[in-house]
């Protein structure tokens, strides 16, 4: 696979398609297929805020619902609206994530108010081609407080067939007039048979058939977290963390400091798997517990209370910027205990 970082959005990993360029959509046909007859019988709400677990499918779901939209509602030819949404050319579709330092060449770390302006202006000046206007806001949770707050002023009069599709892991660090101001749109995790035609529909390059199952029955429903098994380059990284898990109350008090050093000075999603694995791993660890022992149970509810603040703790830090290396220990530091008292 190619190691150039040619990304369309900061998490892509290299050698799967971005969103926009996934052919199709597996899972979530209920939700499309209720949300377009909404659109043919005239009543869809102009905002559209789908939400749901990390690495399920939501962009993939606007950008498919963008181009069913484009499709009914204009007299362009269905594969060439494709084609032009792919490349990202398509004048009626705008996809709004966060962009480059053009200084630096890296990613920054929020939507700025002026990006939201500048597709605002967009959509007030030009008319585009026949048919509806839309725009993907790809995450909703990185706009900044001032970008968030222009938003609210267009979904509160949008434009004449114009719709906004905010896509949100966390809705919970969304502000609360925007919730107010779109119509929600809950995705669930996939199937074990729709991760793995996502899986294979996302990858540049065929992987071998052994570690395609393998990766996604370790998957939980989450296509990316399977994707990120199969692709990334921390995987020995993570191997340690999994390896750790096994006996946290056993390990020596530096070993999880210097896993969480590892896997938060890497720039290759490391940090956002890390996450997935110890959030699965305290969800796993509850139900186990749940099915063993009666209420009240002492390690029980302190399993509940860390998967709240491992998530919490996740959002302080995509929202803040926080040190990754502090989240992880903090979090394994909580385990530790837990695994100890249970």
């Amino acid at each position: 696979m190619a190691q150039t970082d040619d990304r369309i959005e900061a998490d892509q990993q290299i050698g799967v398609r971005a969103p926009e360029q996934t052919p199709r959509l597996f899972g979530h046909r209920t939700q499309l297929d209720e949300t377009l007859e909404t659109f043919e019988a005239g009543r869809m709400h102009s905002g559209l805020l789908i939400h749901g677990p990390r690495g399920i499918g939501k962009a993939t779901f606007a950008f498919t619902l963008a181009k069913e939209l484009l499709v009914r509602s204009s007299d362009e030819d269905k594969k060439r609206i494709f084609d032009q949404i792919s490349a990202g050319a398509h004048p009626n579709l705008i996809s709004l994530r966060v962009g480059r330092n053009p200084a630096t060449g890296r990613f920054r770390t929020e939507i700025s108010v002026d990006e939201v302006r500048s597709v605002i202006h967009r959509f007030q000046v030009s008319s585009g081609r026949v048919g509806a206007r839309i725009c993907i806001i790809d995450s909703a949770d990185d706009l900044n407080r001032n970008a968030a707050n222009a938003l609210l002023k267009t979904l509160e009069e949008p434009p004449a067939n114009s719709y906004f599709m905010l896509v949100s892991q966390r809705p919970g660090v969304i502000i609360p007039t925007i919730h107010s101001r779109t119509v929600q749109l809950a995705l669930r995790p996939l199937s074990s048979e729709d991760v793995k035609s996502a899986v294979s529909a996302a990858l540049d390059d065929p992987v071998n058939e052994t570690a395609l199952n393998i990766a996604c029955s370790q998957a939980a429903g989450r296509p990316r977290q399977a994707l990120e098994e199969l692709v990334s380059d921390n995987s020995s990284q993570v191997k340690e963390l999994r390896n750790w898990l096994r006996e946290p109350r056993n390990r020596q008090g530096a070993v999880h400091v210097a896993i969480a050093t590892d896997l938060a000075r890497r720039d290759t999603g490391a940090y956002g798997k890390a996450m997935g694995v110890l959030t699965d791993w305290i969800a796993a660890q509850a139900r186990s517990r749940a099915l063993q022992f009666s209420p009240p149970d002492a390690p029980l509810a302190m399993l509940t209370g860390l998967w709240e603040k491992a998530r919490a703790l996740g959002a302080d830090q995509a929202t803040y910027n926080l040190d990754k290396r502090q989240t992880l220990t903090m979090i394994m530091d909580a385990i530790r205990e837990i695994d100890r008292s249970g």
